[in-house]
């Protein structure tokens, strides 16, 4: 199965995601973490086997998740698709730290939500 953790404005929460489903406590910082609009980057293999990726959907969500999908079924493979999308609007008052624990507490959330 590949997961797919999508988001539009938010890296950090897509990182942070796919870096908590990998079990990594520590990401590795990456000086070129820029994803273009419509693709996707490999970000490891879960301890279950699945592939995790995180993926800028661009300027629409829908046709990129459509595609995902579209591709996932002609090749005959389990994909699912994360929306983090509802953290891009996540104003970053608190202190770095702050703000992680934050997101790592509403990801985990999320995960549990999606059965994860």
């Amino acid at each position: 199965m590949k997961i797919y953790y999508i988001y539009r404005r938010n890296l950090y929460a897509a990182h942070l995601a796919a870096y908590l489903h990998l079990g990594i406590n520590n990401p590795v910082k990456q000086k070129n973490n820029r994803i273009k609009e419509m693709q996707y980057l490999y970000c490891g293999l879960s301890s279950k086997g699945e592939e995790i990726y995180i993926a800028n959907y661009g300027s629409n969500k829908r046709i990129f998740v459509n595609i995902l999908e579209g591709v996932a079924k002609i090749y005959d493979v389990r994909i699912k698709v994360v929306d983090l999308s509802s953290f891009d609007k996540l104003q970053y008052l608190c202190s770095k730290k702050n703000t992680r624990l934050k997101l790592m507490n509403k990801l985990e959330a999320g995960l549990d939500e999606n059965h994860i």
